[in-house]
């Protein structure tokens, strides 16, 4: 109970960007003391801030950073891991393709060919709009102006009644347990989703992403076909993927 909590608690204070110790009492049924040490602990995380009165969001630790901000860091890796995406995606296929920076090139380097691409990631649609044999399905839903995707509970709707080919993923980080990571509930779901609808589902990931954690994790590494990063990973990385079957691709 108490672990649901706080995780609908961190996800609530992303919502809101700032909230009140005694907003989170009430819209939780709480006590004040019950919230405060709620948010004690997330800030023990790095995820929020405390200030006079309530909370915030950590944009500087380990929560969602703008996409203006992100899309500038690591550029040539993301860039390197989308060619790799773009690359096993064949004739006739149904696509999925995910909000966040490093799924973001996969565009530039799709041939113009006969393929259904399902996105929620506003910023690759001039792209493939622009290839006339690809057909492309937007998810409708809540836009997230941080993000520059289509997310909420219309979007999880959507896509839980689609067959996808294949999923390129995006996430927060990759725990040390292999686990897939992310910072809102609602994102973690939809990905989550995506994973368990698709014949052959990959992770995009540079190396900055292993070892890292944030709030939700949606899915273990074990269940995708394939990780795909920019550079040789650790070797408990490889063994890990080896023992699940799981493949690696990083050139």
């Amino acid at each position: 109970m108490k672990r649901t909590r706080i995780k609908e608690m961190a996800d609530y204070i992303s919502k809101y960007d700032s909230v009140t110790v005694e907003q989170l009492a009430k819209h939780f049924n709480v006590s004040v003391y019950t919230v405060r040490r709620d948010i004690n602990e997330l800030a023990e995380r790095k995820l929020i801030i405390k200030n006079y009165g309530g909370v915030s969001i950590n944009y500087q630790g380990n929560a969602l950073i703008e996409i203006k901000d992100r899309n500038t860091v690591n550029l040539s890796q993301k860039k390197h891991i989308s060619k790799i995406a773009a690359s096993l995606i064949r004739e006739n296929d149904v696509v999925f393709i995910d909000g966040g920076t490093t799924t973001l090139y996969i565009p530039e380097y799709l041939e113009d060919i006969n393929i259904t691409v399902i996105t929620n990631n506003v910023l690759i649609l001039p792209k493939l709009i622009a290839k006339a044999k690809i057909k492309v399905i937007v998810i409708g839903g809540d836009f997230d102006r941080r993000t520059y995707s289509i997310t909420g509970i219309n979007a999880i709707n959507f896509i839980s009644n689609l067959n996808i080919s294949k999923s390129f993923i995006s996430c927060t980080g990759i725990t040390k347990d292999f686990a897939l990571t992310n910072f809102t509930a609602v994102d973690a779901e939809l990905k989550k989703i995506c994973i368990q609808n698709s014949n052959e589902s990959y992770i995009l990931a540079d190396g900055s992403k292993f070892e890292e954690s944030s709030l939700f994790s949606y899915a273990s590494v074990s269940q995708l076909t394939g990780v795909i990063t920019d550079k040789i990973p650790k070797e408990n990385i490889i063994d890990y993927c080896t023992s699940h079957d799981v493949k690696l691709y990083y050139n």
